[in-house]
């Protein structure tokens, strides 16, 4: 096919193909533009409804492992304020050894001479019905003591034994009977408990 058209209409024909084609390669390159646009949004908006998604999940959590730690401190605050209340009833209810030599060394009569001397703290828990048909248990501590030493003869060594089963502070007063065995110089043993 040959081209009889005048050069100027050939290049005004020219001109508008090229104007058609910019103007189609600028509609595609804006339809690219826009599509990428579009996915750009919905990827921003699917990661901003992702994020928050995971910020409730997030604070959801956080408030669970906020309630157990919650949990789990007043736990330990109640157990830390029952042994503070164990310390201050004991201290409380202390039992002075120095007030029980005191009262040894009083109604020691003295023939008796004491040769060893031991305290050993204690803790039992008793069991107390209330009215309530409730079982309460209760702690009751208090101090074993044990002396040994000699006594010059058996008489005086029972008035010594029955000075201390006297005294009221003085319980489950224990004098083995092998005590009694000897006349004069006796080795002695003999063990009670102060309780408060």
């Amino acid at each position: 096919m040959i081209n009889l058209l005048p050069l100027e209409k050939k290049q005004k024909l020219l001109s508008k193909k090229r104007t058609i084609l910019i103007v189609i390669f600028f509609v595609l390159i804006f339809f690219f533009l826009s599509c990428l646009a579009l996915m750009l949004f919905s990827i921003t908006i699917y990661s901003q409804i992702d994020i928050e998604s995971k910020k409730i999940l997030f604070s959801a959590k956080e408030k669970e492992l906020n309630k157990s730690e919650i949990i789990n401190l007043q736990e330990e605050i109640g157990e830390t304020n029952l042994e503070l209340k164990k310390i201050n009833s004991f201290y409380d209810r202390e039992i002075y050894i120095s007030e029980t030599l005191e009262k040894i060394s009083q109604i020691l009569p003295e023939e008796v001479y004491l040769t060893n001397f031991s305290a050993k703290y204690y803790f039992k828990e008793v069991v107390v019905q209330l009215k309530e048909k409730k079982d309460n248990k209760e702690e009751k501590f208090g101090v074993e003591f044990s002396l040994s030493g000699l006594a010059l003869n058996r008489e005086i060594l029972i008035l010594f034994k029955q000075r201390i089963e006297k005294e009221e502070d003085f319980t489950e007063v224990y004098f083995p009977l092998e005590n009694l065995l000897e006349q004069k110089d006796i080795d002695f043993t003999i063990t009670f408990k102060v309780e408060q």
